[in-house]
C-alpha cells in the first residue's frame, strides 16, 4: 500500500464510518482491488491505436504530482471507489495541457445539484482545511453504479454492511465469553433484600474478584444465603466460528474477491488459486481499471 497519506479510506466518511477498519476480510478484499488495479501499466495510443512513447503524458503517467507515483494515484482511486462509490482527480492545466494530477480523497467532495437531467452538478465542493469550489468540468469524476441522486455512485461496501457488523459483534462477543474465562453469565440470587449500598458493594466484589481471566477458577463463597446459578450454553452459540465464515463469504462476494483470495478456503468457488486469480482479474480488475481509465482518457 502506498505510504502518502492520500487515501483517506480510515477516515469518518463512507456508509460503514470507518468500522470496517477493523474488519480483515473487508480490509484484504480492499487492498487486493487496489493493488492489483494499481499494478497495470497504462499504455499512450494515438488516434490510430499505435502506442506514443514520446508525449508530455508520459512524464505524467510516471510522475502525476509531487506527492504520488502513478500507481499510488491508482491505487488511492480503486480504494476510494471501493469503499465511497466514487472517486475524484483535480487535474492541474496549464497552457500546454494537463500537468498534474491529484487525488482528491471521496470523503472530502460533495456538491451543489442541479436541476438538469444532463448536467446535475452545479459545483463541487472540496472541503480539506479549507472550502474550495470546483465547475463541474474542473473535477474529474470516477464511479460505478449511480444511486438515487443520479450522481454519486453506489459503493461496494455498502452492500456488506450487515455483514461487517456480524462479524464485529461476534468477536466482541467472543472476546466477552474469553475475559470471562469461557464462563456464561451468571445469576446470583438472594433471599433477602440488599439495600443500594450493599448491592453496590457486592457487584464490586464480584467483579474485582470472580470477572475476567485473571480471576477464572477463582473459588466463590457467599454468605446470607446466596446462591449461584450459571447461564448454558447452546451449540448455535457455541459455534462462533460459523458465524463469522458465513460473513466473511458474504464480505468476499459483496466485494467481487473469490474467497480464496482472503484466506477462506472451505468457501473455495474455484478448483485451483490460478482459476481464481483470473477470475478475479477478468471479472473485477480489468473491468474497474476500464472505467478508471476510461475517464481519465
Amino acid at each position: 500500500a502506498p505510504t502518502n497519506g492520500g487515501w483517506s479510506g480510515f477516515s469518518d466518511g463512507g456508509a460503514q464510518g470507518g468500522s470496517y477498519a477493523k474488519n480483515p476480510y473487508a480490509l484484504r478484499c480492499i487492498s487486493l482491488r487496489a493493488s492489483a488495479v494499481a499494478a497495470l501499466s497504462p499504455l499512450v495510443l494515438d488516434a490510430d491505436g499505435n502506442e506514443v512513447s514520446q508525449h508530455p503524458i508520459n512524464s505524467l503517467l510516471r510522475r502525476p504530482n509531487p506527492r504520488q507515483t502513478w500507481r499510488d494515484l491508482i491505487y488511492n482511486i480503486e480504494a476510494d471507489l471501493t469503499v465511497h462509490g466514487n472517486a475524484y482527480l483535480y487535474p492541474i492545466t496549464t497552457i500546454k495541457g494537463v500537468a498534474e494530477l491529484w487525488h482528491v480523497p471521496a470523503d472530502k467532495v460533495s456538491y451543489i445539484g442541479n436541476p438538469s437531467f444532463f448536467t446535475p452538478v452545479k459545483e463541487w465542493t472540496i472541503s480539506a482545511g479549507s472550502v474550495m469550489k470546483v465547475p463541474p468540468e474542473g473535477l474529474i469524476h470516477i464511479h460505478g453504479t449511480v444511486g438515487k441522486d443520479g450522481v454519486l455512485g453506489i459503493a461496494p461496501l455498502d452492500g456488506v454492511k450487515l455483514s461487517i457488523e456480524q462479524q464485529e459483534t461476534a468477536r466482541l462477543w467472543n472476546i466477552g465469553l474469553m475475559k470471562n474465562g469461557g464462563k456464561p453469565s451468571m445469576v446470583v440470587e438472594d433471599e433477602h433484600t440488599m439495600t443500594p449500598d450493599q448491592y453496590r458493594e457486592f457487584k464490586t466484589n464480584l467483579n474485582m474478584g470472580y470477572a475476567g481471566p485473571s480471576n477464572a477458577g477463582n473459588i466463590m463463597v457467599l454468605d446470607g444465603g446466596k446462591t449461584v446459578q450459571f447461564g448454558g450454553f447452546s451449540a448455535r452459540d457455541m459455534d462462533y466460528s460459523l458465524g463469522v465464515t458465513t460473513s466473511a463469504r458474504e464480505i468476499a462476494i459483496g466485494l467481487s474477491v473469490p474467497s480464496e483470495l482472503i484466506g477462506d478456503a472451505e468457501s473455495k468457488c474455484y478448483a485451483s488459486m490460478i482459476e481464481a486469480r483470473q477470475a478475479f482479474a477478468t471479472m473485477t480488475v480489468v473491468p474497474e481499471a476500464d472505467m478508471i481509465y476510461e475517464a481519465i482518457t
